[in-house]
């Protein structure tokens, strides 16, 4: 029989074609070309150019990347949307996996079987690895969505197969090895990572919605075939043909013991289940490929899934879709607290519920990108229901400094009438709508957004419901997360890592002669005569003319700038004439380090492309330009040495956790309280456990420079800690030093250390004084900084100051420094082993390294670990602790 000739067709018709469920997709699948993609589970699909015509650019010649995902996606959206439309009254599903549930061509996955009896919105994406699922936001917005009771996960797989990778987790072949024998440590160090980030992906969902079933499932016993998921990488690494697929065996069979071992804590109150898969796929025919079921063992797993969820949810759905909860809906809450139900105060509400899914930072940019829309099209105000703005958005640089000046006033004002209500209000509630949001203070994340969002668009000052649902979630995660007492105390937001309370800083004044000093430069004292403070109000006349009042994007007006200069004149005036001993003014710290920061003497230079721009005018000004050009190639060894500490793939300015320096044998020098964060690691019994595998040191994280990723580097554990606990305290008699192991990758190097600085170079470097330090500072906080210009002498514009000192945090910085006290000078430092010094370091920059040009050669000299915008800092002397690091 002939086979049917296919006639040619436009490309932009055949992706309509293939997206409609009720096509021929066999049919349409004819005019593609399904193409193998290196280190990628699923394969790609191509048009094929003698059939397709009007093909783009960027498809022609090469592999439309995430085209079949894209395609496939849509056409199951469309029939999962078709059933509930059509009346179903049964449960609803989400299922989030990889090629295991969607393999992208006619071959029928394990979704494709279940969705002929069932409702399943379908998130799979063939290639998706495991933190790729964790770093996606569409999970928790999609079962809060469509009210879903079960959510269907299969992930792990291009963890092991993608990349070669398998052929790294097997042991050193050697002669006569079985393959239980090449099946040890190795795999076993990569299981505990994966258990780490499936247990963050269960928590998640189980904390958002417990009353959701999870089922998760391992693979069969695959069978190599020479191919590059599993029988090139094990030739590769010199395993025997013979015992390959004995190899593959074990590895997959403890993969599905650690998953099964997940399923049986009793922290997910049997919601999470385990689907034993390895008795499926047992011969070579019954596999598709090296590592997919053909489409008669698919159906068999997806009949091992149909039966779990029919013993697990039992009966019909609920008429939402969702198991009963104890809490009112917004509908009935509405009724209870004797307000109209006005569409758009129950809609608000809803929409706030949906968003509570989110996690701060996202919220925080969905609250942004919705205060830019509203700008762009004021008719939307009343439009709550809008699809979240920040899905397949990338993550913002910054953090609330770079939300726009509406976005942080509504932050501020609204956070200000939260408290006042929450914190302040003795009085009690004024009508039933505060009480609403007091009752629901103790209820569930998703019920105290929706009372929020009630609360937020009521009353003479209500806020457009478009902005009440995001910012009504916000609330309810940062109210929650901190708790009452904490969110009560707290005013402004602060690093990531756990920030050092100001109010343990050793009790030792600053006098003037100190802040004096603080003026000092290479090239000699500061100038304070007449003469000398006139100049150094003309550069400030010069900086403000042209970084504040000029620049549009700046919310300053020339008024508020010629009080800070008026501010800045007074200060300057009693540098030039009270006596050294007496005490500086705290509220002057402020003024002071703007000012150094902005003049040059103590600048926080950006890092681009591994140095700082030479042709920076605060060099010059500041005396350091010489300095700097001699010391080029030693500030380059220590930049490329000096990472930042991040979390998965998130750099922005609100997640800085802290800095960290190379030492030897791939080991990283930082501060104790930067991994004391309780996300990052915990003290058990003396050992330390890491409990998020997404930490890691990206030694790249310079102004301007996207991630590269041969410069992460996964955390892999804390080699030492300081044995005392520093919870947040400065106590120079404790060491605040932490060293952690990082993890080694194939043919990349770790970036170059740096020699340390010991007993026999600690003259030198005292009698160097200046030196080079290397942060990454997170902006300022502070009840001294404020937004906009309150008239009060004890407070800073934020703008302003972002202004002079550049509003870009969380990236890489030099800053030169000098120190004041010596090792054993400073009160409190009976031990010797800590200095204090001027350098602009700023929050995020705990950790960070300071390196001493001597004589004989840079030296690694301090680890700079607390100080405050303003004040000196403390750094611990490496000569008295490098025997730490062996």
């Amino acid at each position: 029989m002939m086979s049917k000739v296919l006639l040619p067709i436009e490309y932009d018709d055949l992706l309509v074609r293939l997206a409609d469920p009720d096509s021929n997709l066999d049919h349409y699948l004819g005019y593609m070309i399904e193409v193998s993609v290196p280190d990628r589970m699923g394969p790609e699909l191509q048009p094929n150019p003698s059939l397709v015509t009007d093909i783009p650019p960027r498809i022609e010649g090469g592999v439309g990347m995430g085209l079949a995902n894209a395609v496939m996606r849509t056409r199951r959206h469309r029939l999962y949307r078709r059933r509930i439309s059509n009346g179903w009254r049964g449960h609803r599903i989400v299922s989030e996996g990889d090629s295991w549930f969607q393999y992208p061509t006619s071959l029928l996955d394990i979704i494709d079987h279940l969705m002929v009896d069932h409702a399943i919105l379908s998130l799979d994406a063939a290639g998706d690895r495991l933190v790729d699922i964790l770093d996606q936001r569409e999970i928790l917005l999609n079962l809060k969505a469509e009210r879903a009771s079960a959510l269907l996960l299969s992930a792990g797989g291009n963890d092991l197969f993608d990349n070669g990778q398998l052929g790294r987790l097997v042991e050193a072949p050697f002669p006569g090895a079985t393959g239980e024998a090449l099946v040890g440590p190795v795999l076993d160090t990569f299981l505990s990572r994966m258990s780490a980030r499936y247990l963050e992906l269960f928590r998640s969902v189980h904390r958002a919605f417990p009353n959701v079933l999870i089922l998760i499932h391992g693979y069969g016993p695959a069978f190599p075939r020479g191919g590059a998921w599993i029988g090139r990488p094990l030739s590769a690494r010199g395993v025997p043909a013979e015992v390959q697929h004995d190899v593959v065996k074990t590895i997959l069979r403890k993969f599905n013991g650690m998953l099964a071992t997940l399923a049986r804590r009793s922290e997910f109150h049997g919601k999470l289940v385990h689907i034993d898969l390895t008795g499926i796929g047992t011969r070579p025919g019954d596999w598709h490929d090296e590592i997919h079921l053909n489409a008669a063992n698919a159906a068999r797993a997806a009949d091992r899934f149909r039966k779990a969820l029919a013993e697990r949810l039992g009966g019909p759905a609920p008429e939402d879709g969702m198991p009963p909860s104890a809490e009112p809906s917004p509908a009935e809450a509405l009724a209870e607290e004797g307000e109209p139900p006005t569409l758009e105060r129950l809609a608000a509400a809803v929409q706030a519920e949906r968003l509570s899914a989110l996690d701060e930072r996202t919220l925080l940019r969905e609250l942004d990108l919705r205060v830019e829309l509203l700008e762009l099209d004021p008719t939307l105000a009343d439009e709550a229901e809008i699809a979240p703005l920040v899905i397949g958005r990338p993550a913002p640089e910054l953090g609330i400094a770079s939300l726009h000046a509406a976005t942080r006033r509504l932050i501020k004002w609204w956070e200000s009438e939260l408290r006042a209500l929450v914190c302040d209000g003795a009085g009690g509630p004024d009508n039933a709508v505060e009480a609403a949001v007091l009752e629901a203070l103790a209820k569930s994340r998703s019920h105290l957004s929706g009372a929020l969002a009630r609360w937020l668009v009521t009353g003479p000052l209500a806020l457009p419901a478009v902005l009440a649902s995001a910012l009504a979630a916000w609330l309810a995660t940062r109210f929650l997360d901190a708790g009452r007492n904490a969110y009560c105390a707290a005013r402004h937001p602060g690093p990531a890592a756990p920030a050092l309370d100001r109010r343990s800083l050793p009790d030792v004044p600053t006098t003037m002669g100190e802040m004096r000093a603080r003026f000092d430069t290479p090239g000699g004292a500061a100038d304070f005569s007449a003469d000398g403070r006139s100049a150094m109000l003309d550069r400030l006349d010069e900086d403000l003319a042209h970084k504040v009042v000029e620049p549009p994007n700046v919310p300053v007006d020339a008024d508020a700038a010629s009080k800070f200069r008026l501010r800045v004149k007074r200060i300057i005036e009693l540098l030039g004439g009270e006596p050294d001993d007496t005490r500086a003014d705290d509220n002057t710290f402020g003024l002071v380090e703007s000012l150094i920061i902005a003049d040059g003497t103590r600048p926080a230079l950006y890092v681009r492309d591994g140095f700082v721009d030479l042709t920076d005018e605060r060099l010059t000004r500041g005396g350091w330009l010489d300095r700097v050009r001699e010391s080029e190639t030693h500030i380059r060894r220590l930049v490329a040495a000096s990472g930042r500490i991040v979390r998965g793939s998130d750099r922005s300015a609100n997640a800085v956790y802290g800095s960290a320096w190379m030492l030897p044998d791939g080991r990283v020098a930082t501060a104790r309280h930067v991994i004391e964060s309780r996300d990052f690691a915990e003290e058990i019994n003396g050992t330390w456990v890491i409990k998020d595998p997404s930490f890691a040191v990206d030694f790249g994280v310079e102004l301007g420079a996207g991630t590269d990723p041969d410069r992460v580097f996964r955390i892999a554990a804390v080699d030492w800690a300081g044995p005392d606990a520093i919870a947040g305290q400065v106590n120079l008699g404790h060491l605040d030093i932490a060293i952690l192991t990082l993890e080694e990758k194939p043919e990349k190097p770790f970036p170059e250390h740096l020699p340390l600085a010991d007993h026999t170079a600690s003259d030198a470097v005292v009698a160097e004084d200046w030196f080079f330090n290397v942060g990454h500072p997170a902006q300022p906080w502070g009840s001294w900084l404020v937004d906009g210009e309150d008239g009060n002498d004890a407070t800073i514009s934020r703008e302003l100051l972002f202004a002079l000192i550049g509003d870009r945090f969380g990236v890489k910085r030099l800053s030169p420094g000098r120190i004041d006290f010596a090792p054993g000078r400073f009160p409190g430092d009976a031990h010797a082993h800590a200095i204090t010094h001027d350098a602009t370091t700023l929050g995020g920059s705990s950790g960070s390294g300071i390196m001493a040009v001597t004589p004989e050669g840079p030296v690694m000299s301090g680890l700079h670990f607390a100080g405050y915008f303003g004040t000196r800092n403390y750094a611990h002397w490496v000569p008295a602790v490098a025997h730490l690091h062996r």
